[in-house]
């Protein structure tokens, strides 16, 4: 019996214990909380990120300051991502991809991300 199966020997589903229309609280740290929603016979997962406003702000400035003249060296910088979705984007395999990990990078979306002008 593995651990799983060992802590739920009913073999029991979230959609199993949660009441229909319900939506309760699973997890929660400094970066986000998660909640499970039960529709019907669905369970659908939200996760809410927290503020991380001051990160953001701190990166606009640092891409402000930055000099695309000036020399570069072998270390450049190029983005700090809060930690939440840092370790959102190492479980979906995106820091594993280096082609995705520069597409998201360069994505307007992901601007504030950044901490200077060049292109990965």
């Amino acid at each position: 019996m593995d651990a799983y199966n060992a802590l739920n020997p009913l073999g029991l589903t979230r959609a199993d214990i949660i009441p229909d229309g319900t939506t309760i609280p699973v997890y929660e740290d400094e970066n986000k909380t998660v909640f499970w929603t039960k529709e019907g016979e669905t369970c659908l997962e939200r996760t809410v990120w927290k503020d991380f406003g001051s990160l953001l702000d701190a990166n606009v400035a640092e891409a402000n300051e930055f000099s695309k003249t000036g020399k570069l060296g072998e270390m450049v910088r190029v983005a700090s991502i809060p930690l939440g979705i840092y370790q959102d984007w190492k479980a979906k395999g995106y820091l594993d991809d280096p082609v995705k990990m520069a597409r998201l990078l360069n994505d307007g979306d992901h601007s504030k991300f950044r901490t200077n002008g060049l292109v990965i």
